[in-house]
């Protein structure tokens, strides 16, 4: 009796160790998976870093004007037309380009109290 209860526990140990190791080959794998897209993500942030787009912290809604749509663009009724009706602040600057001064400018002193995002 004790050998063939031995078998049956050696049988149960064998394939709980095949589960185990099919379960490490699994997490290796995520975990492979995971690295790549941690090195993809940082870089896509090394890639977008240099662009003067939004700015991840202490943005507000001024910072749209640093997307390629609008940084370095003189202000024509078509831009602002695309920007929110609310902005019409801006109208008495047409003609003027929208540089980092100008921008940083109206984020000082036009924050129209409203909270900073990021």
């Amino acid at each position: 009796m004790l050998p063939l209860q031995l078998n049956e526990t050696e049988t149960l140990l064998t394939e709980k160790n095949n589960n185990l190791a099919e379960t490490t080959d699994r997490l290796n794998n995520t975990l492979h998976a995971l690295q790549t897209k941690e090195r993809e993500f940082e870089e896509c942030k090394t890639r977008i870093s240099g662009y003067n787009c939004f700015r991840v912290t202490n943005s507000t809604h001024w910072d749209i004007l640093y997307t390629a749509s609008f940084y370095n663009q003189v202000i024509t009724e078509e831009l602002l037309e695309i920007l929110d009706n609310s902005w019409e602040k801006l109208e008495h600057f047409k003609g003027s380009t929208l540089t980092e001064s100008f921008i940083e400018f109206f984020k000082k002193y036009f924050h129209d109290g409203l909270p900073k995002c990021g």
